[in-house]
């Protein structure tokens, strides 16, 4: 039996992956808590990774003694969680100084763009800000205090246009609408699925950091991309 394990922290349990939880994401730094199966990486966030944990271990062995795997993959999460936060918190600002319906388009067009560069983006040095701004408490914290001004100015316009905005990202919407069209880019843009391309590129910089070289670093591509060229 695969079990779920909550690296770092020396503890596992039965389950499997809960594709409909809905994370609070806490500030303080936890590793995510994932399953290791013959097709992948499952976390309980609902991200598949293509990856396995015996690869990761044989290439960057070095890295995952100093930052765990759980570690990693949790960070690699909150990045590709990003395109919905950097939305979120790029319609604050717009929705006070433009037209609701610019405002709206103008936050897809952030998260659509950050969803094709992001992955190219990754940096460790933008993670600590990017934790507290992935908090679904700092988020809400900051869209009551939007919602309680704009209400008491009587600005009922933006007042639905956050609190509809804000719901459609946290669930999801505008991803699960835009994939037929961001699909195709990504994959021309990026060898590897964008989830396994953050980590990777997390597991480097990571290297980078602490001074590890890593071994045989073209093989877990290789066995990614063999994966999926079976499908």
């Amino acid at each position: 039996m695969v079990l779920a394990r909550e690296v770092g922290l020396g503890t596992g349990h039965p389950q499997g992956p809960n594709l409909f939880t809905f994370h609070t994401m806490p500030l303080r730094r936890r590793p995510a808590t994932y399953v290791d199966t013959p097709r992948g990486i499952f976390t309980d966030a609902g991200n598949w990774f293509r990856t396995r944990e015996a690869w990761v271990a044989d290439y960057a062995q070095g890295v995952i003694e100093r930052k765990s795997l759980g570690h990693l993959l949790a960070d690699a999460e909150i990045w590709m969680r990003s395109p919905q936060t950097l939305a979120l918190w790029a319609l604050l600002p717009m929705v006070y100084f433009m037209p609701p319906v610019w405002a709206l388009v103008s936050c897809i067009s952030v998260f659509a763009t950050w969803k094709l560069v992001g992955p190219a983006m990754v940096s460790r040095t933008a993670m600590p800000i990017l934790r507290i701004m992935d908090s679904v408490l700092v988020q809400a914290s900051a869209f009551v205090v939007a919602l309680s001004v704009a209400a008491a100015q009587s600005r009922f316009a933006i007042v639905g246009t956050c609190l509809g905005a804000f719901i459609a990202l946290r669930w999801g919407l505008p991803e699960i609408v835009l994939r037929p069209v961001l699909r195709p880019v990504l994959r021309r843009w990026y060898r590897l699925p964008a989830s396994d391309h953050v980590l990777r590129a997390f597991i480097i910089r990571s290297a980078l950091h602490y001074g590890v070289t890593l071994t045989d670093f073209a093989a877990i591509e290789r066995n990614i991309v063999q994966g999926l060229e079976k499908k």
